[in-house]
């Protein structure tokens, strides 16, 4: 779409000229959507070109340009080098209510709010604007982001312009009670949740004393002390909202994305990490719901080893873990920059299988024809056994548990050593560390098979069956699926040798706030010293345990301050005094009228055949 060249004049001429990136000229813009209401646009216009381009579009909360943020440039030099080396017109747009946008922000605006705008329409607004006003485009707008920027371009899936050609969405938050930012299963995020309440608040000059954060919540105890005047003083509303809201009421289920997801008319690419400790349940579910109603094939699906954004990453932080060079760099350059160009510039001859899985162990990847898989598939049981053995053999001994004692003084750490503040370092790459420095604490029960005989692959859902009595009237059960590497293993990466001895790799874990355990809106206190059936969705995940290597499971009953402690009594934990908190006895069931279990989907290979015979 060819515009007057008089246009582009107008808006160099009338707008501020920011700077450049090599080969891209960079005004800024005010773009008024329908309620009058103005939104800061930064736009990057590739310079001596004559051919239309598309626009990829982005709109972010966190600036796009503050004293220290210079967001287009960034992302120009970074995450859309590639994209850049493309030539696209690319634009940058600060949401309602942030920095230099006009009107009111809302955290994760709700759709069904009342108002006649929110960020589905603002989307919408802007792209129209765009087409219509940004000379030499060609009509196709992509958008793109992680995280809230991510949810702010599914925003515009819900009610989609007719300019809108292609979305990837990366890291995208759904659900924020049942499994991504700040709850999961009615479990409160703590560190998180407080982090990101100061951040939005734009206190960042906020620090824990020797970046120790869990000895700094562990201190204040409680939530209703970090309100105090020394701390929030009750004056932040995200926090508020936060402690306020603890079951799945309407302020949840307004923000929940899914909700707003009924058709899917414009080619979506999801991209999910397997290590993301902050949305990694949102972007599967999103997938999910979208491929309900994908009748032209236009939904898809890839996932690899990476935590919260990592696919931006191309040096792949992951420690001591190998993944046999940089899959981000392959997912930049072999799947996202084709993808976007034949969407957008009808370029190339790009096709995608409807699930692309990176399969860690194996470190390859995998084409699906579904995820979960339906094929090929046996989902096989892996029972607790007195002895602390994992084993293919269901338990035949009655009345058999195990027990620990959780503390709410001395909660389990959810990473090794000093534990900073989630922003501060507390959520980058850790659910890489070597599991191995939890299993001395007398907190934690582990269950271990046999070195394996071969390998056992897995790919799909991942459930845990579990029976479970404690002292108390609530608690907490968290549950870790492990790969535990050979005794005197090393490997090298990049000519540094690493010492993986008994390494334990962390797979997928859950967490489930036990009042929850019936209903998320309803919580129901926990019998007492009685039996209970739980089930952990430890959703899915993509995986070879080699031979030799061994299957082990951890339980317990804190994650500190990941999650926050449980006072182990059934109370609104808002209101819980220090005298509230309690300790309590945990036992975990292995008989054969309570036969706990973890079911791993087996994939048959023709040397196995999904019935491994060989614990």
């Amino acid at each position: 779409m060819r515009i007057n060249l008089l246009i582009l004049t107008f808006l160099l001429t009338s707008s501020k000229i920011l700077g450049q990136i090599t080969g891209y000229k960079t005004i800024d813009t005010l773009i008024t959507m329908r309620d009058g209401i103005q939104l800061y646009t930064e736009i990057y216009i590739p310079e001596n070109t004559t051919e239309d381009l598309p626009i990829i579009f982005t709109r972010t909360p966190y600036g796009v340009r503050t004293t220290n943020t210079n967001y287009g440039d960034y992302r120009l030099n970074g995450a859309y080098k590639t994209l850049a080396k493309e030539k696209y017109i690319f634009a940058f747009q600060d949401m309602r209510g942030k920095y230099k946008s006009e009107g009111e922000y809302s955290l994760l605006r709700p759709i069904n709010n009342g108002a006649k705008t929110n960020e589905s329409t603002d989307a919408f607004d802007t792209i129209d604007w765009l087409i219509k006003n940004i000379p030499n485009n060609n009509g196709n707008v992509g958008m793109t982001g992680n995280s809230y920027n991510s949810w702010l371009a599914a925003m515009a899936l819900i009610n989609p312009h007719h300019a809108l050609a292609a979305v990837n969405l990366q890291g995208t938050p759904s659900d924020l009670y049942k499994g991504d930012d700040f709850y999961h299963n009615g479990a409160f995020r703590l560190s998180p949740s407080f982090g990101y309440a100061v951040v939005e608040k734009e206190q960042n000059g906020f620090k824990f004393p020797n970046n120790d954060a869990y000895n700094w919540f562990l201190k204040k105890g409680t939530l209703r002390n970090i309100n105090d005047k020394e701390t929030l003083n009750n004056k932040n509303q995200y926090w508020n909202d936060f402690i306020s809201h603890l079951d799945y009421d309407e302020f949840w289920e307004d923000r929940t994305l899914t909700n707003f997801l009924k058709n899917t008319t414009v080619p979506t690419l999801n991209v999910v990490g397997w290590w993301d400790d902050q949305d990694f349940y949102g972007s599967l579910k999103v997938y999910e719901q979208l491929e309900k109603h994908d009748s032209l094939n236009l939904n898809k699906l890839v996932a690899g080893p990476w935590y919260h954004a990592g696919w931006e990453d191309p040096d792949d932080y992951y420690k001591k873990i190998d993944l046999g060079g940089s899959v981000s760099t392959y997912y930049l350059e072999e799947i996202q920059a084709p993808w976007f160009k034949y969407h957008l510039k009808n370029e190339g001859n790009f096709t995608l299988p409807e699930a692309k899985i990176y399969k860690t162990g194996k470190n390859q990847w995998e084409d699906f024809t579904s995820w979960p898989p339906k094929e090929n598939l046996k989902p096989t049981k892996w029972y607790l056994k007195k002895d602390f053995r994992l084993s293919l053999d269901k338990p035949t001994v009655s009345d058999s548990y195990s027990s620990y004692i959780s503390d709410p003084k001395s909660p389990v750490p959810y990473m090794e050593g000093t534990v900073p503040g989630f922003w501060q370092g507390g959520s980058l790459g850790w659910k890489a560390d070597d599991q191995s420095v939890f299993i001395n604490r007398e907190d934690v029960l582990t269950w271990v098979s046999a070195p394996l005989e071969e390998n056992v692959e897995i790919s799909g859902n991942i459930q845990m069956r579990l029976f479970a009595a404690t002292s108390g009237t609530d608690c907490d059960w968290i549950v870790k699926l492990i790969d535990v590497f050979p005794t005197d293993y090393n490997q090298e990466i990049e000519n540094t040798k690493y010492d993986m001895d008994n390494f334990q790799m962390l797979l997928a874990d859950e967490v489930l706030r036990a009042k929850f355990r019936n209903n998320l809106r309803e919580p129901e206190p926990v019998p007492s010293n009685q039996i209970v059936e739980y089930k952990i969705d430890l959703l899915s995940k993509s995986h070879s345990f080699k031979k030799g290597h061994r299957i082990m499971i951890h339980i317990q009953s804190s994650w500190f301050p990941l999650i926050d402690m449980n006072p182990q009594q059934f109370i609104e934990i808002n209101k819980a005094t220090q005298r509230d908190y309690k300790v309590a006895t945990q036992k975990i069931y292995h008989s054969k009228e309570n036969s706990s279990y973890i079911e791993l989907p087996i994939i048959k290979t023709p040397h196995n055949n999904g019935s491994y015979e060989k614990p």
